[in-house]
């Protein structure tokens, strides 16, 4: 099968929000174990790499990284999810249309290849990943989501799956809506990458899709979607949309009994060269800016979720991108292919401004692509 090249916007990454596994507590890879063979509060980050190979970096107090470990067989793939709560990660693997899942030790953060499930012959790859209540969503190059159940056999197509989706939906997020559809119905959405739009589905009982009705929402002509990221204010949720195009990030109050996109006052907000990634922590957005290789960071309003840019945005990046993302200690990470290294920055929690990490840029075996993040728990012994 012939993979049709998206050209310079090909890399992009996962949405912020799915970057981690829910915890607490201290970072530190260096951490005991507990009785069980648990790593108690450690942490780690994963990189896909562009000569087949898995990174498993030990992610030390502050955000630092340490000397990787190596698992061969990834795929080069820009998408990868965050890892489920028992501790299985999805990666695209465009070459053969499949994923691939690894397994996240316990003890060690080490990941091992444990399966692969195809979408198919047909035309097409996957794309953005998204793990929620048990189901895998895979946008899908060919212009639909596949919905996988995740059980603990594995992977399996629902009745009904894949489901239409525009042209290109590169980018998966979602978001909890109240009301219409009953309490705490999850939504999802979709970026059209060629199509120019965001599809919007809610997430029925047994993982299938149903389209919104007035969906798709068009965004501004040649605007380009990528990535996606959910912020709130104090009317609801925000849904930001980097369009890579136009170089602006475009965002929308997200109606809480229906779910629909209703644009924000003042957006779209100026960003960078053709922002592809998006990554939150507390009230900053940060987008990176693929062709000038900056990372432009704003304050998101509390009250009306606008945008204004931090003091001394945007900041250098090396040669990276695409791929942020937010780890843990106020820790951001990026991929820089070209230089074969990972740049860390440390987020200053009062003003969001970025200070890189101590040792960055973290030395890489070959040129990492796509990145995510797994925190351990700190478990109290017994």
């Amino acid at each position: 099968m012939r993979i049709r090249s998206l050209g310079p916007l090909a890399k992009l990454s996962v949405p912020a929000l799915l970057l981690v596994l829910a915890g607490c507590g201290t970072n530190n890879a260096n951490s005991n174990n507990n009785q069980s063979g648990g790593c108690s509060g450690c942490s780690f980050v994963y990189a896909t790499t562009n000569d087949g190979q898995l990174l498993t970096f030990p992610a030390q107090t502050g955000g630092a990284l340490g000397t990787p470990a190596t698992t061969p067989g990834a795929p080069d793939s820009a998408y990868v999810s965050a890892p489920t709560p028992g501790n299985t990660f999805y990666v695209a693997d465009s070459q053969n249309n499949a994923i691939d899942a690894f397994y996240a030790n316990e003890n060690n953060g080490t990941a091992t290849a444990i399966g692969t499930v195809s979408l198919g012959t047909g035309p097409g790859s996957p794309a953005g990943i998204l793990q929620l209540n048990g189901y895998l969503y895979v946008g899908d190059t060919n212009g639909t989501i596949s919905v996988l159940g995740a059980g603990g056999t594995g992977l399996t197509p629902i009745s009904g799956s894949p489901f239409q989706a525009g042209g290109e939906p590169l980018n998966l997020a979602t978001a909890s809506v109240a009301a219409l559809y009953g309490p705490n119905v999850s939504v999802l959405y979709s970026a059209d990458f060629t199509g120019g739009a965001i599809s919007g589905f809610t997430i029925e009982s047994d993982g299938s899709l149903l389209t919104i009705p007035g969906f798709p929402t068009l965004t501004p002509p040649n605007g380009a979607p990528t990535e996606m990221y959910v912020g709130s204010s104090s009317n609801g949720g925000i849904l930001y949309v980097a369009l890579s195009g136009l170089n602006e990030i475009e965002a929308f109050n997200i109606v809480e009994s229906t779910g629909e996109l209703v644009p924000l006052t003042g957006s779209p907000f100026a960003a960078g060269r053709a922002p592809v990634s998006l990554a939150g922590y507390h009230s900053f957005l940060y987008a990176l800016n693929s062709l000038d290789h900056t990372i432009s960071g704003y304050t998101m309003d509390p009250n009306t979720g606008a945008l204004t840019e931090i003091a001394g945005s945007p900041f250098a990046a090396g040669t990276a991108a695409a791929g942020l993302i937010s780890g843990f200690d106020g820790a951001l990470y990026v991929p820089d292919t070209q230089s074969n290294a990972v740049l860390g920055f440390s987020v200053n929690t009062t003003t969001g401004s970025l200070t890189p990490l101590a040792g960055s840029p973290f030395p890489a075996i070959g040129g990492p692509v796509a990145l995510t993040s797994v925190f351990f728990q700190i478990l109290t012994p017994p």
